[in-house]
């Protein structure tokens, strides 16, 4: 899916840098992965002060939706979050878990502070016009900011911020 994206991005604007993160067990993985696809403008970064460092200079990111997450939006990084796993998994999750949203920002404000692309909506044509409308829309990265900040400024009190998180999701989840 990302390779189809980046080819669709580059086909339309080839000024962007992307930058992939892997851990050191799957960097060469990656890394030829990306080589056989003859992708142009692509990088991988194992290392975690690297991958700080290029977080920092970073204009957007895509995710999937976990503790990067909450790297990136420490980082005023605008982002999306995109998943997509096979259907059967799927239908069992929906089953088993009954929340609105898959990323903890999106749970925490029990709305779409994250614009989540999942499953169906997880494709080249959507990631791309997303990502697009971030990056020709100042206004709508800053929001997204300033929307993450207030919510990791609501986490953060005199209690472990373990608690404050559990005593938001318990609160969102019922």
């Amino acid at each position: 899916i990302l390779v189809k994206f980046i080819r669709l991005a580059q086909s339309k604007n080839n000024d962007f840098l992307y930058v992939f993160h892997a851990t050191q067990n799957f960097k060469d993985l990656v890394s030829q992965f990306l080589r056989d696809s003859n992708l142009k403008n692509c990088e991988i970064a194992s290392d975690e002060n690297i991958k700080k460092n290029i977080l920092s200079k970073s204009i957007f990111a895509i995710a999937k939706s976990g503790t990067i997450s909450l790297e990136i939006c420490n980082a005023d990084v605008p982002s999306i979050i995109i998943y997509k796993m096979n259907f059967l998994n799927f239908f069992i999750i929906k089953l088993l878990i009954k929340v609105r949203y898959a990323n903890i920002f999106n749970i925490i404000s029990n709305s779409e502070v994250i614009p989540e692309l999942l499953q169906s909506r997880c494709n080249p044509k959507t990631i791309y016009e997303v990502v697009d409308s971030f990056i020709k829309n100042p206004e709508l990265r800053k929001k997204q900011i300033l929307n993450c900040r207030k919510i990791v400024d609501e986490m953060k009190m005199d209690t472990s911020s373990s608690e404050k998180v559990a005593n938001i999701l318990k609160k969102n989840l019922n």
